[in-house]
């Protein structure tokens, strides 16, 4: 057990270079902006409402309060040099869904030909049968 003011680790130190997490993680435990909430960004002052996120004029009333100082509830944002631009996106989690899905060609062989009769007859079968 290490007392107050030694070192940890041999002497070495750590650095936070990225706070990475789902949306789930960032709003649960980061207690930052759900992306469904009313008050949906945690970068600027935009929300769903009063200055809302989709207005993109110069006059646009988040865009006049961008640099404006808002202060994180989560004590990880406390320490020296951690702020909201130290919170990236996980780019396995956060991307919409579907985004990396490689496109099917249609298939070159002949077979798709023969799966396409097959289901057509089966369907012609079970008409059949559910008129007889």
């Amino acid at each position: 057990m290490c007392e107050a003011g030694q070192k940890l680790a041999d002497g070495w130190c750590g650095a936070v270079w990225a706070v990475i997490g789902d949306h789930d993680y960032k709003r649960d435990c980061l207690e930052l902006a759900n992306v469904t909430s009313t008050q949906c960004c945690s970068h600027c002052p935009a929300n769903n409402s009063s200055a809302p996120w989709f207005h993109f004029k110069p006059t646009a009333t988040w865009a006049q309060r961008i640099f404006e100082a808002r202060t994180l509830a989560c004590a990880l944002f406390q320490m020296l040099g951690l702020g909201i631009l130290s919170v990236y996106p996980d780019w396995m989690h956060d991307k919409p869904l579907g985004t990396d899905k490689v496109p099917q060609k249609r298939s070159s062989h002949p077979n798709w030909m023969f799966h396409l009769f097959y289901v057509l007859y089966s369907c012609l079968i079970f008409v059949r049968k559910s008129l007889s």
